[in-house]
């Protein structure tokens, strides 16, 4: 299967094709990462998680701080706060009963993986379409 960008530089008669192909196959793998980021957060005590994200925030600022680059171990804020907006709109589209305590940061750190993979190139395109950018 040929990505966007291939598709994007694509010309000729089966131009067309190949971009409704690849579109189709972005949305089909962001539409199963966001079923299972759903089903993830959905396990974890929503107050806990979202202090877990903010704290992973303020240790990206601490260490761009430190080290005077971007370049860290924590993820970077627009990732974050995709993923605080994401988790938001998971809260308040299901009615309970969440989990309360300690979240795991196993779990936590596992869905921001999941987060990380949507921000690759070809998935980007595909959300700022999604979001009207």
């Amino acid at each position: 299967m040929e990505g966007l960008g291939d598709a994007l530089a694509a010309s000729g008669p089966d131009r067309q094709e190949k971009l409704e192909a690849a579109s189709n196959a972005l949305r089909d793998e962001l539409e199963q990462l966001g079923t299972k980021i759903t089903a993830l957060a959905l396990t974890l005590p929503p107050a806990s998680l979202l202090g877990y994200i903010w704290g992973q925030a303020f240790i990206k600022r601490i260490q761009s701080g430190l080290n005077n680059d971007d370049e860290g171990k924590s993820p970077g804020f627009e990732l974050l706060q995709l993923a605080l907006e994401y988790l938001h709109a998971v809260s308040s589209g299901n009615n309970g009963p969440f989990p309360s305590g300690v979240v795991d940061e196993g779990k936590a750190k596992e869905l921001l993986s999941l987060f990380e993979r949507t921000q690759n190139e070809d998935d980007a395109v595909l959300l700022g379409q999604q979001f009207g950018q």
